[in-house]
Formats: C-alpha cells, structure tokens, sequence
C-alpha cells in the first residue's frame, strides 16, 4: 500500500509537496506489534520465575518430607505441626502490615520508611520471643505433650530471627524485581533440604525437625541481609512513618488474626481432639494440597498486588484490566489441579508406606476444595491492592464461623471424613463473602469463577475416569476404603 504526498503551506504561502518519511524510519508493523505486547510478555515471564521457583522449591519440599516421612514417626509430625501453627499465629496475630506498607505505598523505597519498617519489625521480632515464653505453661497443659515443654519456649530463637530479616525482599516485589527474589527461594529450598535431611540422618528425632527449624530460618535470614544494599539499613524510627505504617497495619492486623483463625483451626482442634498419628497424616495430605493455594497465593502477592496498588484504579476500571489475564491464569491453574485432585491418591500411595495411606483418601477432597480458596486468594490480592483489608478481614470471619461450627458437630457424629467435607466447604463460604464485597464495588468476576468451576469440575470427572480406566487410580470403593480407616 502506497502513501500520498501531504500537502503543506511553504514560506511564500504557496502549496509544496511534503515527502513521506523514509521507510526505514516507520517502524515494521511486526516490530510495532510487538512492542504492543512487552508489558504482556514481561508479566509472562514474572508469572514463570514465580511458577518455576515455587515449583522446584514444592519439589525440594516433596523430597524433604518424603525422606524425613521413611526416618521419622508420623507423631513427630503431629507436634510439629502445633509448633507451626503457633509459630504461624503469633506472628500473624501481631502483623501489622510491614510488606504491605512498603510494597502499596508511594515511600515504601525511601530509606526514612524502610528503615522504620525494619525497626519496628525487630522490635516485634523480640516481643513475640517473650510471648512464646509467658504462653509455654498453658500451651504445654491443654496438649499435654512433655516435648512441648521445651520446644515452645525455643521457639522465641525463631521469632528473633524473622524480626531481624531485612526488607530487601519486600523492596524487590515492589519494584517488580521478581527474578532476583526467585532465585533466592531456590537457594532457600535447597539449603532447607540439605539441612532437614542431615539432621534426620543424625538424629531421628523431634529435634531433627526443630533445630532444622532453627537453621533455615538462619539462613533465610542471612539472604536477606546479603540482598539488601550495604549502608543503607539502619535502626530508626520516624514518627510519620510509624503513623503510616500503623494506620494502614491495625487493619492488616485484623486480618491477619482472622486470617490465622479460619486457616488453622482445624489443626488446632485436630491436635486436642484426634490422636496424633492421625494429625501427622491429615499433615502430609495438607502439604500436598496447600501447595497449589500457596503458588496462587505467591503469584497474588509477588505480581498482582504490587501491580493493583501501583494502578491506583477500582471499580470497573479495574476490573476490565484484570479480567481477561485473569481468566487465562485460572484456566490454566483449573488444567494443573484438576489433573492433581483426580490422581492425587496415587501420589501418596507411590511415596509413603502403609502408615499414611489413609492420606489417599483426604488429599482428592482437599484438592478438590482449593479451587475456591484459590478464587479467594485472587480476591485478597484485589482487596488488599484497592486499600480494603477490612472487606478481606470479614470474609475470613466467614470461614472462621463456618469452620467452628461445622467442625465439632461433624467429628461427634459422624467422623473424620464427615469433618473432612466441613473443612473442603470452608472456603466456598469464603469466597461467598467476598464476592458480595466486589460485587457492590463492581469489581465482581462471578460469571467468569462460574464458568470455570463447572470446567474444572467436569475435568476432574474426566480425569478420574482415564485414570482410573487405565488402572493409574483405584477405584472408588478401594479410595472409600482409605476414608474409613479414619474410623479406625
């Protein structure tokens, strides 16, 4: 296609024929389209370092647990899971918001703010310590367990060292720097392998698992003060920056406290009221499934957070942004997790020995809920982003009610299956409430998480039938089978 000479007014006023530009001065339309399509390919790429990292540290922790699961007791496992619960609520219930802060707001980059951040953060750090102190005695009588004795009060070396870690990584998500904070999960998830497994190699006992507590934590630590620019971290405290941060972080905490309340109460309730042996096992079929809720998760506060926050949009405005990347990213989670809920019991079959098998039957059911606590976990990353942790708090009040509830009544009556499905349906409720808090701001997507419901529902259906017709899965009686050895 030619172009036509334009026409403009010379100095004497008459008409002159302007040439077109060169060729080699208008861009190709190839190269145009492409530079169209640079802020698409660069998300695709932060969505691959978040997957590929998040991957192979799932793998190194498949790997930890499976070996550790040959070394070790399946008891060992039920008290170290009310250690990280613990360790997970203390630090949520006094959480006010430090990467938050500095990844939303416009001087989280400024030394002035970081440097409060890091400050107040130690502070926490070692008031949290005295805590895990003053509460050993009461935790140690409702459990029952001598080695909490011991164990809960360590745990103050824990809090101490995630209250000196410093902000460098916080930084990098803000300035989207997400292959450098990749790399550095790689690292972490290696060194956690080698030290859990050597410890386990030495001694064959709780403590393997705690002192290899100790030691990643050390060196996740350690990461983060290489990562940070040398100078420039100080202990400070700037009276306008701690005003921000805590404006913003009594609702941070908010959440955060219901948040650790409807994630973990079943394991609280688990560890008082069913044997530990059984808690060890409900552990391994958690991990399992915990895994995909948590990569959603890290994409929402790696990526999409920072991004909402930067936008500064809401409403439909934002939702139109977010829609079509979103619909292509839940289609291809809903691919993964439905391959992963139809032969998930294969898995645990495959890996562990006759000890755990009755996770076969918990970790298709647990799979199969994530889905809704992955949509939930897109909407707390929309929330948050738009500055509404309040609208994130009330849902997660839902859940927290709905768990109370439903959980007692179902384990009297009718067993650790029934209380299986109470905690599989927690999430819907969830995700219910928070719909109606998007959905009055207009930043609903509930057509779209409809249509994608009944597809992956259909495609676990269809993945369950290959799998089982090429004798990949067992059959449903023999899965049942697994489900009523919670019975005992």
């Amino acid at each position: 296609m030619t172009q036509e000479p334009s026409g403009a007014i010379g100095s004497d006023g008459a008409a002159e024929i302007v040439a077109p530009p060169a060729d080699d001065t208008i861009p190709p339309r190839w190269f145009a389209r492409i530079l169209a399509r640079i802020p698409r390919i660069a998300a695709l790429q932060q969505v691959g370092w978040v997957t590929g990292s998040y991957a192979f540290s799932q793998v190194m922790r498949l790997a930890t647990n499976v070996v550790l699961a040959k070394l070790l007791a399946p008891q060992l496992f039920g008290i170290m899971l009310i250690i990280n619960t613990l360790r997970t609520g203390l630090e949520l219930l006094s959480d006010i918001g430090i990467s938050h802060n500095i990844i939303s707001n416009p001087r989280g980059d400024e030394p002035t703010f970081f440097n409060t951040a890091f400050t107040l953060q130690v502070i926490r750090g070692f008031v949290l310590g005295l805590l895990a102190l003053v509460f050993a005695g009461p935790v140690v009588r409702i459990y029952d367990r001598p080695e909490l004795t011991v164990l809960v009060p360590l745990m103050s070396i824990l809090f101490i060292l995630s209250g000196l870690q410093a902000p460098s990584r916080f930084l990098m998500l803000k300035h989207g720097e997400v292959r450098t904070y990749a790399l550095s999960d790689i690292f972490l998830a290696t060194g956690s392998l080698v030290i859990n497994v050597g410890l386990a190699l030495y001694t064959p006992t709780i403590w393997a698992l705690f002192i290899g507590l100790i030691f990643t934590s050390t060196l996740q630590t350690i990461v983060t003060h290489i990562l940070m620019p040398r100078g420039v971290l100080k202990l400070r405290l700037d009276r306008r920056c701690v005003g921000q941060i805590t404006s913003f972080g009594k609702w941070v905490f908010l959440s955060s406290l219901i948040y650790f309340l409807a994630m973990n109460y079943d394991r609280l309730y688990f560890a008082k009221a069913v044997p530990f042996a059984i808690l060890g096992i409900y552990g391994v079929a958690r991990t399992f499934s915990d895994a995909a809720g948590q990569l959603v998760q890290r994409i929402g506060d790696m990526i999409i957070y920072p991004k909402i926050a930067a936008t500064r949009q809401d409403g439909v405005a934002l939702r139109q942004i977010l829609a079509p990347a979103r619909g292509r990213l839940l289609l291809l989670i809903a691919g993964g997790l439905s391959i992963a809920a139809a032969g998930s019991d294969r898995i645990i079959l495959l890996l562990y020995d006759p000890r755990y098998h009755a996770a076969a039957f918990m970790l298709p059911v647990l799979l199969a809920s994530i889905w809704f606590s992955i949509l939930a976990t897109l909407g707390d990353a929309v929330l948050m982003g738009t500055q509404r942790p309040a609208q994130t708090a009330l849902a997660n009040c839902a859940k927290f009610l709905f768990t109370c509830a439903g959980l007692p009544i179902a384990l009297h009556y009718d067993g650790m299956v029934a209380a299986l499905f109470v905690i599989a349906s927690a999430d819907f409720i969830r995700y219910a409430f928070q719909t109606l808090s998007q959905r009055a701001r207009g930043v609903s997507f509930l057509r779209q998480d409809v249509l994608l419901t009944l597809a992956i529902a259909a495609m676990i259906v269809g993945w369950r039938v290959l799998f089982t017709a090429v004798g990949l899965v067992p059959s449903l009686s023999v899965w049942w089978n697994y489900g009523m050895e919670l019975h005992g």
